[in-house]
């Protein structure tokens, strides 16, 4: 792969006070060669490469307010994948954009300078253990209170979208049986 996937959404907050930007989300990738951005209007404001990337299901919210009242306001999910080895990416679901309601913030952004990778990412995959059976993990940290390691993958939709026609949604190709 070695590419980067993007899922692009422009919301109008105008006359919405105290907006949040609140998920579930799962994230499964090859150490630091896969990782995950949110971006506001361009602006990164959670992820870096040296973010977690074997997370189980846990709820993110983050704080809009420097957002608030714009018409026009972009969020972007970037996913970046390494071509070395294939892992199940970032699932993203209960996607909520709006009044804070009861939502409290858990993530506030602090810029992590890029992390210089030693090795190429075909040397440290080398490295890695060649047993792939499952494995426990577990994540835990001050910034997310809220996790749910029993939260499964049903109900969910899956699109493929083709670049450049992201908000088309009339052009998406759902990959999953209705639910």
């Amino acid at each position: 792969c070695n590419t980067w996937s993007y899922l692009r959404k422009t919301f109008n907050l105008q006359g919405v006070s105290n907006p949040v930007l609140s998920f579930w989300h799962y994230m499964n990738g090859y150490n630091t060669w896969d990782y995950g951005l949110i971006k506001i209007n361009g602006t990164t404001v959670w992820g870096n490469s040296s973010s977690a990337v074997f997370m189980p299901w846990q709820e993110l919210t983050i704080n809009l307010s420097a957002y608030a009242n714009l018409s026009e306001v972009e969020i972007s999910f970037e996913w970046f994948a390494t071509g070395t080895v294939s892992y199940a990416g970032w699932y993203i679901d209960d996607l909520y954009v709006g009044p804070s309601m009861n939502k409290t913030v858990n993530y506030t952004y602090v810029p992590i300078p890029e992390k210089a990778h030693l090795l190429s990412e075909e040397e440290e995959a080398l490295l890695q253990p060649k047993d792939f059976s499952p494995v426990n993990r577990s994540f835990s940290s001050p910034n997310s209170q809220i996790s749910n390691l029993n939260r499964a993958l049903n109900g969910y939709k899956v699109w493929r979208l083709i670049s450049g026609n992201e908000n088309n949604e009339n052009s998406w190709t759902l990959l999953t049986a209705n639910t």
